[in-house]
């Protein structure tokens, strides 16, 4: 994945769905995950829970998402059902316009499964 820098993005290529696969060193309980983009309409979370990426499901969607005219965008993505994954998907399944952008994914995951422990972290992507 990318490393964070205020001047970098991902641009899709037109079509949609577009999708950028985020793999963690370890398993994670991710909860939540966070995003900058413009142009995108509709997010959709996948999340695996094998090494060799196979058994994708949907974890999360978003609400959708008003146009803003290529203003920024800061969104989240609330997961259904907290549960530990190796990888996860985001997949921009439907844009305002032919382009999007991604500015900054952010991951947020507890330290365990019990969700009593205030103790959180974050990952920042792109």
């Amino acid at each position: 994945m990318f490393v964070r820098n205020n001047n970098s993005y991902w641009l899709t290529t037109g079509m949609f769905p577009q999708e950028l696969t985020i793999q963690f060193q370890q398993a994670q309980v991710v909860n939540e995950v966070r995003f900058v983009s413009t142009g995108v309409k509709k997010v959709a979370i996948e999340g695996c829970q094998t090494a060799n990426g196979n058994g994708f499901k949907v974890i999360g969607e978003s609400r959708e998402i008003p146009a803003n005219r290529g203003q920024r965008q800061s969104e989240s993505v609330a997961i259904d059902q907290p549960s530990s994954y190796i990888m996860i998907k985001f997949v921009i399944t439907e844009g305002w316009e032919d382009f999007a952008s991604v500015h900054n994914i952010q991951v947020v995951w507890y330290a365990s499964m019990q969700h009593e422990a205030p103790e959180h972290h974050q990952t920042n992507y792109i």
